[in-house]
């Protein structure tokens, strides 16, 4: 038995239970139409290094910029509704600066996944459908490690979102307006321990 999760409820969880609830533990825990999805698996370390090189391809993006913008990796989420909470692996918040004490990201204008064995079906399927749901949601990324590709997923009109796959060059993300380049993402050398030097 899983000591980590809730008590059996009769009702779904609501997003302000849950973020109370997940606040005191560990792990990887997002809440799906009122029920909790843990993800315990170990990250794999090329998992590891490419949520980083995102973030830093984004914090790059940024710099010389007047964006209200910044990037946070691996821990604030993204209330969809009142059921559903997401964790990307990036998220590129714009506007106000977002307090220190706080776990929801307000405008999270970029959200990004890093594809691994245990949430790639969650990632491709349920997630785009729930991050096209909340309307400050511009693009999707989606990234795989092992095919060294982004799914870019667009907000066309609405909820539709466009999908386009890219692998090397740069990736425009507008609005906010950042180029996202792929090299810091997918380096020469693969293993190398990280893209900043």
């Amino acid at each position: 038995m899983n000591e980590t999760l809730p008590p059996m409820r009769t009702e779904p969880m609501t997003a302000e239970a849950f973020l109370a609830w997940a606040e005191a533990r560990e792990g990887r825990l997002e809440l799906i139409a009122g029920r909790v999805v843990e993800d315990m698996a170990p990250e794999l370390v090329r998992h590891a290094r490419l949520k980083y090189r995102l973030c830093v391809a984004f914090d790059r993006a940024l710099v010389g910029t007047d964006l209200p913008c910044e990037a946070l990796i691996d821990g604030p989420v993204v209330k969809i509704d009142d059921r559903t909470v997401l964790q990307p692996d990036v998220i590129v918040h714009c506007g106000s600066p977002i307090p220190g004490d706080t776990m929801i990201v307000p405008c999270p204008v970029i959200v990004a996944e890093v594809l691994s064995a245990s949430s790639a079906q969650r990632d491709l399927t349920v997630k785009l459908a729930l991050y096209a749901r909340h309307p400050a949601v511009r693009h999707y990324l989606v990234v795989d490690p092992l095919e060294t590709l982004v799914l870019h997923h667009r907000r066309a009109e609405g909820e539709a979102f466009e999908t386009r796959v890219v692998s090397e060059g740069s990736l425009t993300l507008d609005p906010p307006g950042l180029v996202l380049d792929l090299a810091i993402l997918f380096p020469a050398d693969p293993e190398a321990g990280t893209a900043a030097g």
